[in-house]
């Protein structure tokens, strides 16, 4: 059995919800956001905060770095030129080696002709080498100049 709880003045009103009609209240733009649309119609880039920052980095990079020249350094162009002047001497070697069996084989083949091409190619290496021939009489090798050395030394010493 269940009781009923009595309602001290027998009213039912406090279990219905009082209805209270609602009137629009005009909303207000917070002041923020106020001076916010003002600085964007001033400066519509004002939040582009990435593209200037990289932009800033670029130009630091840019002095840091100098303008770009299309000249190589003075390393590689060093190195070029020892990979030419290898690259010679191999032929040198390569036109000697050839030589040689030329001379080994006599008048073998003494009745076959030579290309013009290979007639010129020839002509340039002896220049090419009559060129180098006057620097090499001026470079001395490193040991004779140490055997010089000891030698004077040890001449000292008698």
């Amino acid at each position: 059995m269940e009781m009923e709880e009595s309602k001290p003045f027998g009213s039912d009103s406090d279990d219905e919800p009082v209805k209270k009609k609602s009137v629009p209240i005009p909303q207000r733009k917070p002041l923020s956001k106020i001076k916010e649309q003002k600085a964007l119609y001033e400066d519509p880039s004002i939040y582009e905060y990435d593209s200037r920052n990289d932009d800033m980095k670029a130009k630091e990079v840019a002095k840091i770095v100098g303008p770009k020249d299309n000249k190589p350094s003075r390393h590689m162009l060093t190195l070029l030129k020892a990979a030419e002047k290898r690259k010679k001497e191999l032929m040198r070697r390569l036109q000697r080696k050839v030589q040689v069996e030329h001379e080994k084989e006599g008048d073998e083949f003494k009745d076959k002709e030579v290309t013009s091409a290979y007639e010129e190619k020839m002509q340039e290496m002896k220049e090419e080498e009559e060129k180098d021939c006057p620097e090499k009489v001026k470079q001395e090798p490193v040991s004779d100049v140490d055997a010089e050395k000891t030698n004077q030394v040890y001449d000292q010493k008698k």
